[in-house]
C-alpha cells in the first residue's frame, strides 16, 4: 500500500516539476524580440535594479505637475504568442501524461509477472 502512496507522490512532483518549468521557458521565449537576443533577461534585470533618485534642489522651482511616471501595465501581447504558449503548454501536459501512463502500466505489468511466478 505504501509503494502506490510512494508512486503518486513521485507521479505528481513530475508533473509539477514539468508544469513549473513551461511557463517560465514560455515567458522567456515570448519576451525577446526577434532582433535581440536576451532582450527578456535584461529587461527583468534592469527591472530589478533601484532607480538611482537625485536628492532635489532647493534652489530650482518645483514644476506645477509632475512628469509621468513608468508605466505598470504588462506589455501587451499579441494572440499568436498566446497561442504558441498554450501549445507549449500542451505539448508539456502530454509528455507527462504519457510518461505517467507509461510508469504506472511498467508497474502494473510487473507486479503482474511476479504474482504469476510466485503463485
Amino acid at each position: 500500500m505504501r509503494t502506490k502512496h510512494k508512486l503518486l507522490a513521485g507521479l505528481f512532483a513530475l508533473l509539477a516539476a514539468v508544469l513549473a518549468t513551461v511557463p517560465i521557458a514560455a515567458a522567456g521565449a515570448a519576451s525577446a524580440s526577434p532582433g535581440r537576443a536576451g532582450a527578456g533577461y535584461q529587461a527583468a534585470a534592469a527591472a530589478v535594479r533601484p532607480a538611482a533618485v537625485p536628492a532635489p534642489r532647493l534652489d530650482t522651482p518645483t514644476p506645477a505637475t509632475a512628469p509621468p511616471g513608468p508605466s505598470i501595465a504588462p506589455p501587451p501581447q499579441s494572440p499568436v504568442s498566446n497561442i504558441t504558449a498554450d501549445k507549449n503548454k500542451m505539448w508539456a501536459i502530454g509528455i507527462a501524461a504519457v510518461l505517467i501512463g507509461s510508469v504506472i502500466f511498467g508497474r502494473r505489468r510487473r507486479k503482474k509477472r511476479q504474482e504469476s511466478s510466485s503463485g
